[in-house]
């Protein structure tokens, strides 16, 4: 099990948001180049966009996991 490495929940809170969010954003971006391409029947190199695609969605995934972890340790720990 992961264990929650940030001295205080405020560092924490800030580190979790900035990657999330930045997993986020990259699986919006790719969702919108494929919707671009598929509008302007454009050709895009599918593979690529669909790795880039698998590795923020893995990232927000993987977040989620992290966060959950540490949020169950605590509350065990303050017991």
């Amino acid at each position: 099990m992961h264990r929650c490495h940030f001295p205080d929940r405020h560092r924490f809170l800030f580190h979790h948001q900035k990657h999330h969010q930045a997993y986020v954003n990259g699986a919006n971006a790719i969702m919108e180049k494929l919707d671009s391409a598929r509008q302007a029947n454009a050709e895009i190199d599918i593979k690529a966009a669909l790795k880039e695609l698998s590795f923020n969605i893995g990232g927000y995934f993987q977040s989620l996991t992290i966060i959950r972890a540490c949020h169950q340790s605590r509350k065990k720990s303050s017991r």
